[in-house]
């Protein structure tokens, strides 16, 4: 074998490789449009979240007061239980 023909051997591995790395480029590429958004999906969302929001933020119903209230008596509940235990062990 001569030197000339390993460099033609190397060469054509080198292409070879190349061909594979673009194969696997274009797979890529597809798997990364078929799974993130494009930025106009992506604005769509945003904007419907930020009306969604507006909306929550401006709703004035019972819920609003009433869940906070809720969680602070359960969790003052559950305080109240656990040290009422400790101390008896």
């Amino acid at each position: 074998m001569t030197k000339r023909d390993s460099d033609d051997t190397k060469i054509a591995v080198i292409n070879n490789n190349i061909g594979f790395i673009q194969k696997d480029i274009s797979e890529i590429k597809t798997v990364l449009k078929d799974n993130y958004a494009t930025k106009e999906s992506f604005e769509t969302y945003i904007r419907e979240s930020n009306d969604k929001f507006l909306k929550l933020e401006n709703s004035n119903n019972f819920w609003k007061w009433f869940s906070p209230t809720l969680a602070a008596v359960l969790g003052s509940i559950l305080t109240f239980l656990l040290i009422q235990y400790l101390m008896k062990i």
